[in-house]
């Protein structure tokens, strides 16, 4: 859409160039000079010789005056950190050139690459593994220790494959996903308590505790359904990052603030180098040891999504070896006090 829009502009403004530059007598052109030059589209008139005759305020911006740039084709250069696409235009004794800043494009080009390549990866691994132990399978069922080694092997892939595919569909609905849609005022002890839930065979199982500290009565305007998504995406994360005989707090703060739900752990701990690239998808600090707990790399990128839709933030605090603590805060006027 945005480039359909700077596309129709550039069209316009080129009309406007050519009646400028080349007005009929009776043509009053101060005020056309003047959208010229007020244009949020970089625009340079160049004569036969690719001398400048004219660069708008934005051009001037973005040094194009300075840049030489000719009279062949469209083209796309960088200049600091923006990539401009380049269009011309023919107004006979002159050319018109204008530029617009393509640089989000090009970002959500590269990013949606960067998915791509990431998620034929990261399904390449579980679908080469289902079909080996297939095939280990079917030559081992005179074994029968072998073969439920390999059933055991082949359920595990194909589970941690259901996970990735299910957490990626729930990746897509969230970034299409409009603010709002089932918000509304919800106790949240309920939605902790519900998360805590979800987790705690899986606690039970690595003998990790499960603790809560609440604020009583306390209330937020949200999508409960979501924000128990988080939650237990976030503990989860603590329970296969913590040793055995550890514990797992959840907690709330509310203050004028706003709200804080808080996730800490006693676990590994994540290196400060690494607090951003966290909520990146698929990306893993120790690939070895998610893949060994069944982790997909994906939820930390839902906490993150469903945090921006509720207008949160998700923040990490960390070191190696001294566990980690993750923090949803939710701003002023989205929740409400708990008992006086």
């Amino acid at each position: 859409m945005e480039l359909l829009l700077a596309f129709g502009a550039g069209v316009a403004l080129m009309a406007l160039a050519r009646a400028f530059f080349n007005p009929p007598p009776q043509r009053v052109v101060a005020n056309d000079h003047d959208i010229l030059e007020r244009a949020p589209i970089g625009l340079l008139i160049i004569d036969s010789d690719d001398h400048l005759i004219f660069a708008n305020n934005l051009a001037r911006q973005l040094g194009l005056d300075t840049l030489g740039i000719g009279r062949q084709g469209s083209s796309t250069i960088q200049l600091a950190e923006k990539i401009l696409h380049i269009e011309r235009s023919d107004l006979g004794n002159a050319t018109a050139i204008y530029a617009y800043d393509d640089s989000k494009h090009h970002r959500l080009e590269a990013a949606r690459r960067d998915v791509v390549a990431n998620i034929t990866h990261e399904l390449k691994t579980p679908v080469g593994s289902i079909a080996l132990l297939a095939e280990a399978l079917r030559h081992s069922l005179d074994e029968p220790e072998q073969a439920e080694n390999f059933s055991q092997q082949l359920y595990a892939e194909a589970h941690r494959l259901g996970e990735m595919i299910s957490e990626l569909i729930a990746l897509s609905q969230l970034q299409s996903a409009r603010p709002g849609d089932n918000m509304q005022l919800e106790p949240l002890d309920e939605i902790i308590s519900l998360a805590l839930m979800r987790n705690q065979l899986a606690a039970d199982n690595a003998h990790i505790s499960l603790n809560s500290e609440t604020v009583p009565g306390l209330k937020l305007y949200c999508d409960a359904s979501l924000l128990a998504t988080a939650l237990s995406n976030l503990i989860s994360n603590a329970i296969h990052y913590s040793p055995a005989g550890s514990t797992v707090w959840v907690s709330t703060i509310s203050n004028n603030e706003g709200i804080d739900i808080v996730v800490r752990d006693q676990g590994i701990g994540i290196a400060q180098r690494y607090h951003e690239r966290i909520f990146e998808r698929f990306f893993r600090v120790d690939v070895a040891r998610s893949r060994a707990t069944g982790g997909t790399g994906l939820g930390l990128a839902i906490v993150k999504h469903i945090a921006h839709i509720h207008h949160a933030q998700i923040r990490v605090e960390s070191a190696e070896n001294k566990g980690s603590t993750f923090i949803l805060s939710f701003p002023p006027g989205e929740g409400r006090g708990g008992e006086q």
